[in-house]
């Protein structure tokens, strides 16, 4: 009676003892959103406006008048913002990154509350840290990308038994890529609790299954079990490389896992995860990472970063971890010093990008750009993808998502009145317009180009404009 007294009085405690550190990582989540609020990413915008169409019962399509096309691959988070989306795109996004930055908070307290278990005192304050510092992971939480969402499924993945495995299976099902992560962390786990092979089967099955599930649908749905960013963004391993080791040398907690003799004292679940998150790098490498800042692919093995982190810290000298602290600091300061400002800038940036071009575009019914994002957020018109994100024809083109090759005819054949071209860094007023990508260069080199004439620029940064062009109308020449 007096042991089970005992223990009672232990675990009560202990739980006790875990509030603060639950606070404390939440605190530091908050702190860590609050430096990086403002930021998103024009492809937020993409999904937020098929949330729109569906939101005015126009269905499941980028234009309203356009065809249903496979344009977000987070399969299934369109129809999320769908109840939040009526009014705007912009109204949608600004949800998003609400609830992104809401989830992520819930998600570290979690977390704080799971490496409190592993250490504590200053080596769990040093968790907390990294938590408030690191900018990737403030910034996409609030970006109105699902990146809020696919975290907390990264953290649910850690759980133990079936949860676990289910939360990697649906993140798997919303971004494909984690596939192999899943899949690793998963069936590894049930290996490291040397679970029943029964309990393994299904590990594995959760883990896979709703992924599978969500290629069927997409190919009864769009014809093609992948995703239409996969054909629109050809993998580049040169790229995936520098995104790779940018991941792991840059963003700051991978940091944490620098160690050498405090492995050997890791439980056989914390190499499942270490070994899932060097499975998902490898991942990213081969398929070119991505376009945005900031390592997005990358951020839902965070969460399994920070928790293997905890349980080396525990096992390593107080010099070793307070090395690996001051490199994760290192990376912070150096990402908030070189790309703070701009960071918190780029919503109020992109408001007022939309409504310098709004008067720009007034009157035309057909824009073409590469930017369809913000560009789909300034009005009604029917958007044409230059890049093919939103537009399966373009998407199948040959070369990557800013170098399409696209057919002569293409700006007569699509009936394109207006364009939004991105202008070189530094191209001065009145000079013979410089392009910054090649697909752009090449739409003015396309037959009926030379009937757009350039009526404005709207500033992106202090370097770089977008040129905005019309289409002349044809005189009335009837006498």
């Amino acid at each position: 009676m007096q042991a089970d007294s005992n223990t009672a009085h232990a675990s009560l405690v202990e739980s006790a003892g875990r509030w603060p550190a639950l606070l404390g990582a939440a605190l530091a989540a908050l702190v860590g959103i609050a430096t990086a609020w403002g930021f998103s990413v024009d492809d937020a915008l993409i999904s937020a406006r098929v949330a729109h169409h569906l939101a005015q019962g126009q269905g499941y399509r980028f234009n309203a008048a356009g065809p249903s096309v496979d344009c977000v691959t987070p399969l299934g988070w369109a129809f999320l913002l769908a109840p939040v989306a009526a009014t705007s795109p912009w109204q949608a996004m600004t949800w998003a990154s609400v609830g992104g930055g809401v989830l992520w908070v819930l998600t570290a307290a979690a977390l704080g509350r799971a490496c409190a278990k592993l250490c504590s005192g200053w080596r769990g304050i040093s968790i907390g840290l990294t938590l408030a510092t690191c900018l990737p992971l403030g910034a996409w939480a609030v970006s109105g990308m699902e990146t809020g969402m696919m975290m907390a499924l990264g953290a649910g993945a850690l759980g133990r038994g079936s949860w676990g495995a289910a939360c990697a299976g649906v993140a798997a099902a919303l971004r494909p890529e984690l596939l192999p992560w899943a899949v690793t962390l998963a069936f590894g786990s049930a290996l490291a609790r040397r679970d029943s092979l029964w309990q393994r089967a299904l590990a594995l099955g959760l883990a896979v299954v709703p992924a599978v599930a969500v290629a069927v649908i997409r190919n009864v749905s769009f014809g093609n079990p992948a995703p239409l960013a996969i054909f629109a963004k050809p993998s580049d391993f040169e790229h995936g490389l520098r995104y790779g080791l940018g991941a792991l040398l840059l963003s700051g907690p991978p940091y944490l896992l620098v160690a050498y003799g405090a492995w050997r004292g890791l439980a056989r679940r914390h190499w499942a995860i270490a070994v899932a998150a060097g499975v998902h790098l490898m991942v990213l490498i081969g398929i070119g990472g991505d376009w945005m800042p900031f390592w997005r692919l990358a951020m839902p093995i965070f969460p399994g970063v920070l928790v293997v982190g905890a349980a080396l810290a525990a096992h390593s000298r107080a010099p070793a971890h307070a090395a690996r602290l001051l490199a994760v600091l290192a990376c912070a300061g150096l990402l908030h010093g070189a790309r703070g400002r701009e960071t918190r800038a780029v919503r109020s940036d992109r408001a007022r990008m939309l409504a310098d071009v709004a008067p720009l575009l007034a009157g035309s019914s057909r824009v073409a750009t590469v930017d369809v994002g913000w560009v789909g957020a300034a009005g009604r018109q029917h958007v044409v993808d230059l890049a093919g994100v939103t537009d399966a024809e373009v998407a199948h083109l040959a070369g990557g998502h800013t170098s399409k090759r696209l057919p002569e005819d293409f700006l007569e054949r699509r009936q394109v009145d207006a364009l939004v071209l991105l202008l070189a860094a530094d191209t001065p007023p009145g000079a013979s317009p410089r392009f910054a990508r090649q697909v752009e260069a090449r739409v003015m080199r396309l037959r009926g180009a030379e009937q757009f004439v350039p009526v404005g620029r709207v500033g992106l940064n202090a370097h770089q404009d977008y040129l905005v062009l019309r289409r002349q109308q044809t005189p009335d020449i009837t006498p």
